[in-house]
């Protein structure tokens, strides 16, 4: 058996820390989805703040405190409830992961399509076969551990996200500035949320989804110089600077351009492309595009590391085949690398053969939010009976893990709700059946795997 911590000489600083969750949280991806709600997404933001990412935090710093090693996520859990739901949650994490890594990597894909070629962006064959050379480069660059990912991952997060988020923030004061006429109000009643169609609640998941991720780098614990400070101090930064980030960007949009051109289907490039045309200023697309193009790279490597490490340090405590423990000099997790790119290849193989490939694209986001709010169920679950069992004295940390759990299981009825207008849906019923049938099959898959794995080790 490999051992389950990955030994790391290097130490991760608070800045990368900072820089690794601001790269895993603030998805640009989520943007138009959130900006057609005009200056009312700053409440929502705030609410899902409140109400999802303050749990979130609290809950890192609670285990963190109690676990200066790699392993995130399976180690809470298993001290908890015991092996097998730890290794549920590190596995249903990385299922969710495989999911939605189509949605993102066809954006990266059409970003660089509208580099070079434009019109590339209406060809599925094109898009294809850059989705899967991108995903395998991004797999090799993780082969060589977490200090070069992390190194990878802070460097686009700062050009790529930062930058392009401030940019999009200052140009659309500098156009309210000039006396350009506002596509919203800012009227008290415009920043309360309001749902004029009960299917227009099916996007408002997406603003809890944009705020999850911030536990993700507690798997490099292990990794960190004097964890138990410079956690605290990195997921209070970065937790705020992306709350400042996808506010102020989605509000930016909504400013500039009216909320019936936004489409959460074609999203960010069309938004970025809307936005600067109407500014003027369409010279200044191209930088910025790419920009944005390392930003979502750097987001998935983040992604693609925490995860595969957190599944293979899983695997190696819960004695899963011997491929799926396997570590390279540089303590990556290559037999799991391995095997997500396998299953990616075949999936976005199939993912494009479907007849309505917008439908999919929906799809494949709100399963994988699904299984990611019920990992979070589990997650605040497992901090409360942590607390409870060792009679901790502080309950207003009881009451927001109470909180993210009851945020978790109305963001998912909310998920079961068909999308009004931009996504072609045949039936409600349908709908919901279809999505129950692929969260059952996430929530099965890893019990599936625990109970059928090769060799069992009883210490």
């Amino acid at each position: 058996m490999q051992q389950a911590t990955l030994p790391i000489p290097a130490k991760l600083s608070l800045w990368n820390l900072i820089f690794l969750n601001i790269a895993i949280v603030a998805s640009l991806q989520q943007i138009p989805s959130t900006a057609i709600y005009g200056p009312a997404v700053l409440s929502l933001f705030a609410l899902g703040a409140l109400c999802f990412l303050l749990p979130a935090i609290l809950l890192t710093i609670f285990f963190t405190e109690r676990f200066q090693k790699n392993g995130g996520s399976y180690l809470w859990v298993s001290a908890a409830f015991g092996k097998p739901w730890g290794f549920f949650v590190v596995c249903c994490q990385w299922l969710c992961n495989l999911i939605w890594y189509p949605t993102i990597f066809s954006l990266i894909a059409a970003i660089m399509a509208y580099l070079v070629h434009p019109q590339l962006v209406d060809n599925k064959y094109y898009i294809l076969i850059i989705q899967i050379s991108v995903f395998w480069a991004i797999t090799l660059l993780n082969f060589f551990g977490v200090q070069i990912s992390t190194w990878f991952s802070d460097n686009c997060s700062l050009l790529g996200i930062l930058l392009p988020t401030l940019v999009a923030i200052g140009l659309a004061i500098t156009y309210l500035m000039r006396g350009n006429p506002a596509q919203v109000t800012f009227g008290l009643r415009d920043f309360l949320p309001t749902v004029s169609h009960w299917r227009e609640m099916a996007y408002m998941i997406q603003v809890i989804v944009s705020l999850v991720g911030i536990e993700m780098s507690a798997v490099h614990a292990g990794d960190v110089s004097q964890p138990q400070r410079t956690y605290k101090r990195s997921l209070w930064i970065a937790g705020a600077l992306t709350l400042f980030l996808l506010a102020g960007t989605s509000l930016a949009i909504s400013i500039v351009i009216p909320s019936q051109k936004i489409s959460i289907v074609s999203g960010l490039i069309d938004a970025f492309v809307d936005f600067f045309a109407i500014l003027n200023i369409p010279h200044v697309l191209d930088m910025l595009l790419l920009l944005i193009l390392l930003g979502t790279l750097g987001t998935v490597a983040a992604w693609m590391l925490s995860s595969t490490r957190g599944m293979q340090i899983g695997s190696a405590y819960c004695q899963m085949p011997l491929f799926l423990q396997k570590t390279n000099r540089f303590g990556a997790p290559i037999g799991i690398l391995i095997l997500e790119c396998v299953i990616f290849t075949v999936a976005v193989i199939l993912f494009y053969l479907m007849p309505s490939v917008n439908a999919g694209f929906w799809f494949l986001i709100i399963v994988a939010s699904l299984g990611t709010l019920v990992y979070y169920i589990v997650l605040f679950s497992a901090a409360l009976h942590v607390a409870l069992k060792e009679k901790v004295k502080s309950w207003p940390f009881v009451f927001f893990m109470c909180l993210g759990i009851f945020t978790c299981l109305v963001a998912i009825s909310l998920g079961f709700i068909p999308p009004e207008g931009q996504v072609e849906i045949r039936h409600p019923l349908y709908f919901a059946l279809e999505l129950m049938l692929g969260l059952a099959s996430i929530l099965l898959a890893p019990f599936i795997f625990y109970i059928f794995r090769k060799t069992w080790d009883e210490s």
